[in-house]
């Protein structure tokens, strides 16, 4: 078993052993990533990955897992040309799924009276 040597975004430059370091790859697009937890703080950290690092990790004994696009991404019917999702989009919908769970306790306490 080799020893990677890997930054977490905490602790700097951490050594690890391959099989604490995994490749993410999309079968769509052979994108890849590399995660691991830090052995010192626990924390996740993914970074993406050109194709020959990925070679080198898979060389040196790292798992890989092939992961699929949701079938949606992949529909042709699909518009490329919709907006993007806006901030203000985001709030609206934290709004509206608030106001769903205020309903749903205010709902609840009725019940229970």
């Amino acid at each position: 078993m080799a020893l990677i040597k890997v930054t977490c975004f905490s602790c700097g430059d951490v050594e690890l052993s391959s099989d604490q370091v995994v490749i993410s790859s999309c079968e769509a697009t052979n994108e890849s990533v590399y995660s691991f937890f830090c052995s010192f703080c626990g924390l996740l950290a993914v970074r993406h990955t050109p194709p020959n690092v990925v070679d080198i990790l898979l060389a040196a004994g790292c798992p890989k897992r092939i992961w699929k696009m949701p079938d949606e991404l992949l529909d042709p019917k699909r518009s490329d040309i919709a907006p993007a999702i806006t901030h203000d989009d985001v709030l609206d919908f934290h709004q509206a799924l608030a106001s769903i769970l205020d309903c749903e306790i205010a709902s609840a306490a009725q019940h229970n009276i």
